[in-house]
This record gives structure tokens, sequence and C-alpha cells, in this order.
């Protein structure tokens, strides 16, 4: 997933939670809930990941946004 389709779910996730207090439906919150649930899923993954760091260095933890790795 690159930075921009990241950016785009959590945009998606946004719309939702406003539709959902501007209308308070049912499928309102249905969407918002699981938009939500897709984002912090693939914040989850992308905590997790062992990620390879300055020379070579296996870490566990969190770098900036990149489109050169894959979740």
């Amino acid at each position: 997933m690159t930075t921009g389709e990241f950016a785009d779910k959590v945009f998606a996730m946004r719309e939702a939670q406003k539709e959902y207090f501007r209308l308070r439906t049912a499928e309102a919150l249905r969407l918002s809930k699981s938009l939500e649930k897709e984002v912090d899923s693939i914040l989850l993954t992308r905590k997790n990941r062992p990620i390879i760091a300055n020379y070579g260095v296996i870490k566990q933890g969190v770098l900036p946004f990149d489109s050169n790795h894959s979740w």
C-alpha cells in the first residue's frame, strides 16, 4: 500500500465518521466502524512488522511511510 492509498483510506474513514454524526443512521455507523477497523488493522500491521533500517539492522516499530514496503 502506498502512502497515497493509505491517505485515501483515512480520508474515506473521516468522511464516513462525519456522515454518521450528521445522520446518526445504523448504516452510516456500520460503514464508519468498518473503515476505522481497516485503518486500525493497517496501522497495527505496520507497527508490528520487522523492518530493516540503517545498516541492515532489523528493528520493530514504525518508520515514516513510503511506497517501497508492502504491508
